[in-house]
């Protein structure tokens, strides 16, 4: 992972820390609550979804392996066609990462 990308995903990181309440460290957690699940892939889908970052380097971001971040992914992409806050999150993650267009 470059120096600009791991930058690139703790910015987006901490971006979705302040916008869901959490902090970096819980998102880092293991913990399986709802409110931080949720908030871990918001996180994940934005790093995915604004940066070249491949799912071993986004894991090595959250601290997980690529599996837990390929299921995180599709668990994001349901929520979002189901809630639009959720999708509205995401979307404002996104832009903060770079990219605006889907």
């Amino acid at each position: 992972m470059t120096a600009a990308l791991d930058r690139q995903l703790g910015e987006i990181l901490a971006a979705a820390a302040i916008a869901t309440g959490f902090t970096v460290a819980e998102l880092h957690r293991p913990c399986r609550e709802k409110p931080l699940v949720i908030a871990r892939q918001a996180a994940i889908w934005a790093m995915r979804a604004a940066t070249a970052a491949s799912l071993p380097a986004i894991g090595r971001a959250m601290r997980r392996g690529h599996p837990a971040i390929h299921t995180a992914l599709r668990a994001a992409d349901a929520r979002r066609e189901l809630h639009p806050d959720f999708r509205a999150l995401t979307d404002r993650l996104r832009a903060f990462g770079g990219k605006t267009d889907d």
